[in-house]
Parts: structure tokens; C-alpha cells; sequence
């Protein structure tokens, strides 16, 4: 099975856009990830048809136990985070703001009267689209633990789609380098990255050429809006063949895209002659993965 991811340095360069494309163009069913959990938005462009939400937990934050406490103090003492606040009623409670979760309170209360439980951080859910299948997460604002939700939400893309009998995963992937992109790379198969002619562009796309080149996946590179900085393109085609990467082309600017996300709907569904460009993208990447 075909595992795309498609990545970029920063948010605003048409991962979901051409996410969005690719579903429209595969061979049906296909498994489509948003791994965005910070700022997810693909839905936005598909409509699912929702199923059941299902909670995320993950970390730990203590709480006290005020029938089993006696007021000590220890645990206070041991807490580098001063978590343990005394309230005006003198109960000992835990600010969830401050806890990390790390244990020393529970280790070092005398009287057992503190727990560590896992908070809800999120949820994920399936749909389904008119391409296939979908599935989508949304972190809690402030969480953590973005990572392993990415990681989450990849396991039971495989397995769905391996349950469904698709031929292809298209995952959104989340931007930047950190945890959540690490997490996004497991297994995949293709990595497109999608960068912007700009200075930053340039930069991004080399960090990520780097990280994807340390867990071994092939990447293939685009670049969106090429007509507003053309010299930039260019470099960016001289960074792909020196780094050995495959060019995939270009994508011209276009305000369609726009036009589309409003309509909620890909930028194969309207009439635009962008649309040519992503699908001479897309045919680029059928011949260099051999999908058919």
C-alpha cells in the first residue's frame, strides 16, 4: 500500500489543499489523514460524514485524595514545580497548570493519597468522504502530547485502510520538524513536500530533506506559487537535484484556491487552470511511486 505524507515547513503552503487534490484524483477508496491536530482543517474541504468522537488521553497530572491526606506538607517540599498549593481552607490541591506529571508527590507521600490519572487532551474521529475514508484529530488548546496523537491517528489509518482494501494513505501532515512531523513519517512510503520560493521556503525545505533523509524516506518536492519569485523556483529545483530529490513541478498562484475552500470543495472541483498544474503534479508522482 502507497503511504504519501505531504509536508512543509510552516502552515499556509498548500499541504491541504493538494492533500485534498490527491483524494480526488485516487483510485477509490483512498485513506485520508489530517495529522494537523494542532489546526486541523482538511474537514473543511470534504465534509465528512461524521462518526463517533473518541477522547485522547495522554500524560499525567496528580491529584490529591483530600480523605486519605493528613496535610503534611511532604509532598509540597518534593515538587519542584510548586503545583501543591495550600487552599484558604488549608486542603492541599494540585494547580494542573503547573503539575508535569513527573510522580515525585505520589512517591513521597507517606499516606498514599495521591494519584496520577491521565487527563483528556484531545479527540479523534473517523468520516466518511466522497473519495473514501477520513480520519481527523484536534488537540486541546495549550496540550501536549501532540506527537503521540499524530502517531495515534497513523495506526489506525493503516489498519482502516488495510480493513477497507484501499490502495493509497494521503496524510496531511502536520508543519515544521518537531514530534508531530517525526511521528507523521512512520512508515510512509513518499514524502511531498510542497515549499514556497521564498528565503524561509528555501530553508524549510532543506530542514526537512534532512530530517526525512535520517529516517530514510524518499521525498519528492513541489513548489506552490512559483510565478511570484521564479528565481527562488529555480534554486529550489538546483537544492532538489543536488540533494537527489525528485522534482515533481510547479504550481502557479492562483486566488482558486480560495475560491474552492470556500465552495467546500478540492481545486479539482471547480474550473480553474491551476487545476492542470496539480494534476500534472499528481501524474509526476504516479510515474516516480509506480501507483497506478
Amino acid at each position: 500500500m502507497h503511504e504519501w505524507v505531504i509536508l512543509s515547513g510552516k502552515g499556509g503552503t498548500g499541504k491541504t489543499s493538494l492533500a485534498a487534490a490527491f483524494a480526488t484524483l485516487a483510485r477509490a477508496p483512498v485513506m485520508l489523514t489530517d495529522c494537523d491536530v494542532d489546526a486541523a482543517d482538511l474537514h473543511l474541504l470534504i465534509e465528512p460524514e461524521w462518526g463517533t468522537r473518541i477522547p485522547f488521553f495522554a500524560g499525567y497530572k496528580a491529584h490529591v485524595e483530600e480523605t486519605s491526606c493528613v496535610r503534611c506538607g511532604t509532598c509540597q517540599q518534593a515538587c519542584r514545580f510548586q503545583a501543591i498549593q495550600s487552599r484558604a481552607d488549608g486542603v492541599l490541591a494540585v494547580n494542573a497548570f503547573r503539575c508535569e506529571g513527573c510522580g515525585s508527590c505520589q512517591t513521597v507521600c507517606p499516606h498514599a493519597a495521591i494519584a496520577l490519572t491521565q487527563p483528556q487532551r484531545g479527540y479523534w474521529q473517523k468520516g466518511i468522504i466522497r473519495f473514501g475514508h477520513f480520519l481527523h484529530a484536534q488537540l486541546d488548546p495549550g496540550a501536549e502530547n501532540s506527537g503521540k496523537l499524530v502517531a495515534l491517528l497513523r495506526r489506525e489509518a493503516r489498519r482502516l485502510a488495510e480493513e477497507k482494501g484501499c490502495s493509497i494513505m494521503i496524510t496531511d501532515g502536520p508543519p515544521g520538524i518537531g514530534c508531530p512531523v517525526i511521528a507523521s513519517l512512520a512508515d510512509a512510503t513518499q514524502i511531498v513536500l510542497i515549499a514556497e520560493p521564498s528565503c524561509s521556503g528555501y530553508h524549510d525545505a532543506e530542514r526537512l530533506i534532512l530530517l526525512a533523509k535520517q529516517f530514510a524516506c524518499p521525498v519528492s518536492i513541489c513548489v506552490n506559487k512559483w510565478d511570484i519569485n521564479p528565481a527562488m523556483t529555480d534554486a529550489l529545483h538546483r537544492l532538489a537535484e543536488k540533494a537527489q530529490v525528485h522534482w515533481l513541478g510547479c504550481i502557479r498562484y492562483s486566488s482558486a484556491f480560495v475560491t474552492a475552500q470556500r465552495k467546500h470543495k478540492t481545486i479539482l472541483e471547480i474550473d480553474t487552470a491551476v487545476a492542470d498544474d496539480v494534476r500534472q503534479i499528481w501524474k509526476n508522482m504516479c510515474v516516480h511511486t509506480a501507483y497506478r
